[in-house]
């Protein structure tokens, strides 16, 4: 990170953390690209309609997902991943794991913090684990 100017930073690196933030009313505000983003949203379950709705109207979940959505249009090189679906059943969860995964193979890496084991070895190729503060690889 230290190595070059914050802006290229953001272009190459997306965080999306377990509890994305929210800074306007409607859903679309949040996206500068919503054409780009609506095959994205409908992949992910949620009608493409959803633009115009309230954020409050938002589950933890349509949250999650559409955070996920957001961070994947920068076409980031890296993806900062905090519990990405831990508010998801195990079908959005699959979406997601399935969209990052085509992410993955065009080059695209991950840091993703899980508590979830069977999703870590469904997704990840390296696996860490921390436990009282020390951190050890977890045999694949």
């Amino acid at each position: 990170r230290d190595a070059m100017p914050a802006p290229q930073w953001r272009r190459r690196v997306a965080y999306v953390p377990a509890e994305p933030g929210w800074w306007a009313d409607r859903v679309g505000a949040h996206f500068d690209d919503w054409d780009g983003a609506g095959p994205l949203v409908e992949r992910l379950g949620l009608p493409v309609d959803c633009r115009h709705w309230p954020v409050a109207r938002l589950s933890t979940g349509e949250r999650q997902r559409l955070a996920v959505v957001r961070a994947l249009l920068t076409e980031p090189r890296v993806l900062l991943l905090d519990e990405p679906t831990s508010g998801l059943d195990a079908d959005a969860a699959g979406w997601v794991e399935t969209l990052l995964r085509e992410r993955f193979e065009t080059g695209a890496a991950a840091l993703w913090v899980t508590h979830d084991m069977a999703q870590a070895g469904r997704v990840a190729r390296r696996g860490l684990a921390v436990d009282h503060g020390v951190v050890s690889e977890v045999a694949r």
